[in-house]
């Protein structure tokens, strides 16, 4: 559950059905399992118990990396998602940038 009280899964579910139509049809070659792992896990390290490490050992250190710059873009604070966008452009991190475009 979110703090609001809303149920936590259909966001997830969401942004990786954007991801995936997207992707399938304008970006064919990262149309693969670590983009859509990724973006079903994006909150999980905020949201839940699951820890980065957990994600690495169970989802690999790629799908890992992409939920990490995710959260890690939040610890700045109340940011805009052009700002997060524009900070994960900086980094050179276009894929996961990709993911928080339909965040």
């Amino acid at each position: 559950m979110h703090q609001s009280g809303d149920p936590y899964y259909p966001h997830p579910i969401w942004v990786t059905i954007m991801l995936a139509e997207f992707v399938a049809e304008e970006a064919p070659k990262l149309y693969n399992i670590i983009m859509l792992s990724a973006a079903l896990l994006h909150d999980t390290i905020e949201d839940t118990e699951l820890t980065e490490e957990a994600i690495t050992e169970i989802f690999g250190p790629e799908v890992a990396k992409h939920v990490e710059g995710l959260t890690r873009i939040k610890s700045y604070g109340k940011i805009s998602s052009g700002e997060s966008l524009n900070l994960l452009i900086k980094e050179k991190r276009y894929n996961t940038a990709l993911i928080k475009l339909f965040d």
